[in-house]
């Protein structure tokens, strides 16, 4: 069961958004296969919003709207969500498309010193750099396509449910050039990564893709790759909370971190029961982070000689459940 169930009093609005988003859930607007009845290159162009159109001016979208909308409101709610509607196509040979759609729940953001009027040792004022890094959570509501039969690692299918269940971590940089915000996702146990172009309308798009890991201990490691592409929607914390079956309250920069670090610590239990040749490190740094030490004492453990096996790494507490079951795996 889900954390704090829907209340029943929410609002007639919340309701309506709910419907609209778990119909968008449901469809995503048909992503996958070849575009019907396309014969001429006009067709496409005439798909392009604004095509023909000048580009607009630096800090400006095509629907005339500021790029910094979505920014500035993660900046002043020091939190965002976003909802993934995306197509991923696996490396094996005439394997299925699979569609789904994702919901990320970012914060614990930090912002670049962009507010600072920094001058360089030239005397002229540097030119701010406007972005941001933080955590997310990932929760994936529906597959229209089986991830095992389609080469995805069991790790990952086994963690799909309707509920946040996998960590990030995200990065944004506003890019002159590019007028927009280069935003990137990436998953902290594996090397699956997603990247969009923020123009500040609520919709935007992205690319995905996993690359083969010639490391990766994974059943599933040598059909994991895989290309992705889809859509952004940028909603609300009223909105998150419909889909998730959750109450706003839940839903805060506050709330976050304790269901981040619980989130962080199942999986990262789990890579080192799959994946992980030498789970016995990994599971020190994830202790060290169940004990509430921080991150820059976890971050220092690399550097504490440990002279009883002349690793150079410093063997702490592991669970023993967890051990075991590695070591059966790795037959040892």
């Amino acid at each position: 069961m889900r954390p704090g169930g829907l209340k029943r009093q929410e609002t007639d609005l919340i309701n309506a958004n709910a419907l609209s988003l778990a119909a968008l859930f449901l469809s995503s607007a048909a992503l996958g296969g070849a575009a019907a009845g396309i014969e001429d290159i006009s067709q496409l162009e005439s798909l392009a919003p604004g095509f023909g159109n000048s580009p607009p001016a630096i800090g400006r979208n095509i629907d005339g709207g500021s790029v910094f909308t979505n920014f500035f409101r993660a900046y002043t709610d020091r939190q965002f969500f976003v909802l993934n509607s995306v197509q991923n196509k696996y490396e094996t040979p005439g394997t299925k498309l699979v569609e789904l759609d994702q919901l990320m729940w970012c914060a614990d953001l930090s912002f670049t010193n962009f507010e600072d009027d920094d001058v360089d040792a030239s005397g002229d004022a540097s030119v701010p750099i406007m972005g941001f890094t933080g955590h997310c959570l990932w929760g994936t509501s529906i597959t229209r396509s089986t991830f095992l039969e389609s080469g995805a690692q069991m790790s990952t299918a086994a963690l799909l449910s309707n509920e946040f269940n996998r960590d990030l971590s995200v990065s944004g940089v506003f890019v002159p050039q590019s007028n927009g915000f280069d935003v990137n996702w990436h998953i902290n146990t594996d090397n699956m990564i997603w990247r969009m172009l923020d123009d500040g309308r609520s919709t935007g798009q992205l690319i995905g893709w996993e690359v083969h890991d010639e490391g990766d201990l994974n059943p599933n490691a040598a059909s994991s790759s895989f290309s992705s592409v889809g859509r952004v929607q940028w909603i609300s914390a009223n909105e998150t909370a419909a889909l998730m079956d959750m109450d706003v309250t839940e839903l805060t920069p506050e709330q976050f971190m304790p269901m981040y670090k619980k989130v962080w610590t199942e999986n990262h239990e789990m890579e080192a029961i799959v994946d992980n040749p030498n789970p016995e490190a990994e599971m020190e740094i994830v202790e060290k982070a169940k004990d509430g030490d921080d991150g820059d004492s976890i971050m220092a453990m690399g550097d504490e000689e440990d002279t009883s096996t002349g690793s150079g790494r410093r063997l702490g507490s592991i669970t023993p459940g967890v051990l075991s079951v590695a070591l059966r795996i790795f037959g040892l």
